[in-house]
């Protein structure tokens, strides 16, 4: 009812001012989006099979959508909100935020007022999934992040079309005070089983009568064991992170970019830690098509403590598009000389290689062929090579301007562990609005922490699969 309300309401607000335009004027755009699914479909596993019916339909009005920026000359202040949306979606109000940037502006000089300068490199990712989203593969990760959390801060910087840099300070909190918390009491049931235990006085209770320090709980009898939360100190964070960050292209096809940052938590502080982090990347591009990329990070998490060493990884690529940018190979490595993910080896060298076509040699022919090596330095060396191979290939056969067929496959095998996940299918849509699929898959990819498959079920020998038949209409 509320919904039905607010849209009523907007509605009216739009309407009144449509009349309060020239008559001519056109009438205020909104979308109206939806579909409905007919799935049947059998578990192979268990053999259960059924009907889900599924829907799902949207209404937008737009109400502000958008960018704003307000300048001036000389030096002047620049405010400036990108891609902000307010719609009514579905009787109810919507916010997208705007991006917000804001600087002091004198020539090629600025001083950054919002939003608050970065503390965190990624400059080396580990090597991306081969498979998309939809397969359950997360995002590429980053085996070593140099990150420390700030409240807000300040960057001072020159940038030009060529070169750019900028100091940065920012506070990990504010002048803010973290008011004190409230202990908290609970109780709980405890059977003694007669093992020893040191007791406080005070802390168990036997029948409604406190048990007294340094006793031995009798085996067999119900206790109330008395738990006090200890409440947080007041405070307040008031130390800061310091650091700069450069851009420099020195010719057209090369930019190399980086930064710096110290944090020392020591400040006013009995203990504490003096985190050094640090990134730099070089991009090249000496040819049409032809992209390669070295980043490096790196952080000391104390270097107060002589025995910590500097962490670093480093991430190289080479990528070539060709045919108008419908073909693609590419070819990343990834060194990282501590342990991470599961793998327990001193050095961690990862490989990929990636061939993709969209349509580049058979028109409506698109497919994938990519293979991996990992842990190639682990010690000792496995017996079977950590090597994994992944493919998926459409083809999208056209049947007038809009009707078409498209049978699609994916498959990946892990060597090592003898995983294997498989995905066939039939996508056509041969009247209006109206898409029919039969989708086969087998097997679970699991979460991919590049290099771990752990959740991973395999097809065929453990899975046996799900069959299922979809037809949806949509508009």
């Amino acid at each position: 009812m509320k919904k039905a309300i607010a849209l009523l309401m907007v509605l009216a607000l739009v309407g009144a001012f449509a009349f309060a335009q020239d008559a001519a004027a056109p009438a205020p755009a909104y979308s109206f989006t939806g579909s409905a699914s007919l799935v049947w479909g059998v578990d192979l596993n268990t053999e259960k099979h059924g009907f889900n019916n599924t829907s799902a339909f949207e209404l937008t009005v737009p109400l502000a959508v958008g960018s704003e920026t307000k300048g001036g000359e000389g030096v002047y202040g620049m405010i400036s909100a990108a891609e902000f949306d307010m719609s009514v979606i579905d009787g109810a109000f919507d916010w997208t935020d705007a991006t917000i940037t804001a600087k002091i502006i004198a020539g090629d000089f600025f001083v950054g007022i919002y939003g608050k300068p970065s503390f965190t490199y990624t400059s080396a990712q580990q090597i991306a999934p081969f498979l998309d989203a939809d397969d359950a593969y997360d995002a590429a990760g980053t085996g070593l992040e140099p990150k420390v959390t700030t409240k807000g801060g300040v960057k001072v910087g020159y940038d030009t079309a060529n070169y750019d840099f900028s100091v940065k300070v920012a506070s990990i909190g504010d002048w803010g005070v973290t008011a004190a918390g409230t202990a908290t009491t609970t109780y709980e049931n405890y059977v003694a089983d007669g093992t020893e235990i040191t007791v406080a006085a005070g802390e168990y209770y036997l029948a409604g009568v406190p048990v007294g320090a340094a006793v031995t709980l009798t085996a067999g009898n119900l206790y109330t064991k008395v738990v006090t939360s200890t409440p947080a100190t007041a405070s307040a964070d008031e130390r800061y992170a310091i650091g700069f960050d450069f851009a420099v292209t020195p010719i057209a096809m090369i930019t190399v970019s980086g930064g710096m940052f110290f944090y020392d938590s020591t400040l006013e502080a009995v203990t504490g830690t003096q985190y050094l982090g640090m990134s730099a990347k070089v991009v090249a591009k000496p040819l049409e098509g032809f992209t390669a990329t070295v980043g490096m990070d790196a952080k000391n998490v104390d270097i107060s403590v002589s025995t910590n060493k500097l962490e670093y990884d480093v991430k190289a690529s080479l990528a070539y598009s060709f045919m108008e940018a419908k073909n693609s190979v590419s070819f990343d490595a990834y060194f990282n000389p501590t342990v991470y993910t599961t793998v327990t080896t001193d050095d961690q060298l990862d490989l990929g290689l990636k061939f993709t076509s969209a349509s580049g040699f058979v028109p409506g022919l698109d497919f994938t062929l990519a293979g991996y090596a990992y842990a190639l330095l682990m010690d000792p060396a496995p017996t079977m090579p950590e090597m994994a191979v992944a493919e998926t290939v459409a083809y999208k056969y056209m049947m007038g301007d809009v009707n078409y067929v498209k049978p699609y496959q994916k498959a990946y095998y892990d060597f090592n562990d003898e995983m294997m996940y498989f995905n066939f299918g039939v996508e056509a849509k041969l009247i209006t609005n109206t898409t029919f699929t039969l989708n086969y898959a087998a097997g679970t990819i699991g979460d991919l922490d590049n290099m771990d498959l752990a959740g991973a079920v395999n097809a065929f020998e453990t899975d046996k699969g799900l069959l299922k038949f979809t037809t949806k209409i949509s508009f």
